[in-house]
């Protein structure tokens, strides 16, 4: 029989688990509490109707999620009678079948809720009643539970109305100049480009796509083509371009070089196009700095860096890169 963990090994292990998104977001170039893409709408908490807090919609956000109202699957069943394996279950989950085959994954969010656990004396020992039976102590302790958004991984009424999400965040001003590299670059290339997920920039090498999200949630426009540089630049180590063995794998030696290829190779379509990110140095200047051991490490690293980012901008000029 498993172990029952107590509450502070349950608070760490959700500790450690949190702290692992937090440095996923990093490797991706993203300080998490100052992405710079703009505030997100506010995320709710289908059960009370309020938004959630600080932390629980950073954690949605890099789920990926968008601004919705979330519910749990007890919430679910309330709310329509019906369970993933129960009648009726076609028009509440179904339509949110992944092509794998497998329901929508959800995200993890938390939350402090009330335990009551055995009174214990300084000696460690079980405290009992006049009666015999042990003395229950109740307290808080911190949990975890996946929710769902309605309309995109479950059919369900809602508490808030959809329009409470629909809002633009600014009016965005596309910069022709850039845009242009980008769409030159991504139609020549054949390479998927778009803004499903609206928390994340990253480049897939298996479908060799981009996502970024869309130009109204950034800060400015300059910071959304730099985040399209980016990933444009990680794009160039495709096989089928300049071939960056492994440059995708964490953990590889060469994993620490694409990614300062790619921030190397965006400075530069930067700077070249006359575009300045203000807003953004703090990210820079800290994604940078991670990286200072590695360098320390390989005196050869930048360099090796440089010639890669060089490389990468011009493919993504010309489609090739200069002898």
């Amino acid at each position: 029989m498993e172990k029952r963990l107590t509450c502070r090994e349950v608070e760490r292990r959700i500790g450690v688990e949190i702290t692992e998104k937090f440095l996923e977001a990093l490797d991706r170039r993203v300080i998490p509490w100052e992405q710079p893409w703009l505030k997100r709408e506010s995320d709710y908490y289908g059960a009370s109707g309020k938004p959630y807090g600080f932390l629980n919609s950073l954690l949605l956000w890099l789920g990926g999620q968008q601004a919705g109202e979330f519910v749990t699957v007890d919430q679910v069943i309330k709310r329509t009678g019906t369970s993933r394996n129960g009648e009726g279950e076609a028009c509440v989950w179904n339509r949110f079948i992944r092509k794998d085959g497998k329901f929508p994954e959800g995200t993890y969010i938390v939350f402090r809720g009330k335990v009551f656990g055995k009174r214990r004396d300084e000696n460690g020992n079980v405290v009992k009643d006049k009666d015999g039976n042990p003395e229950l102590v109740e307290y808080w302790c911190l949990k975890s539970h996946k929710v769902y958004r309605i309309g995109t991984e479950v059919d369900c009424p809602r508490n808030i109305p959809e329009k409470t999400f629909d809002k633009t965040l600014r009016v965005a001003n596309p910069i022709p100049r850039a845009e242009k590299i980008v769409l030159d670059y991504v139609s020549r290339e054949g390479v998927g480009f778009g803004h499903e997920m609206q928390g994340r920039a990253f480049y897939h090498p298996a479908t060799d796509r981009i996502n970024v999200p869309s130009i109204e949630n950034f800060v400015s426009e300059p910071a959304y083509y730099q985040a399209c540089f980016h990933e444009m630049a990680h794009s160039t180590g495709h096989a089928k371009r300049l071939h960056r063995p492994k440059f995708f794998v964490k953990g590889d030696e060469r994993y620490s070089r694409e990614e300062l290829i790619a921030e190397i190779a965006s400075a530069v379509l930067l700077h070249e196009n006359g575009l300045a990110v203000n807003t953004t140095d703090r990210n820079h200047v800290a994604y940078i700095q991670s990286w200072g051991k590695a360098l320390k490490s390989d005196p050869l690293l930048i360099e090796k860096a440089m010639a890669g980012a060089m490389a990468a901008v011009e493919y993504i000029y010309h489609g090739k890169a200069k002898k």
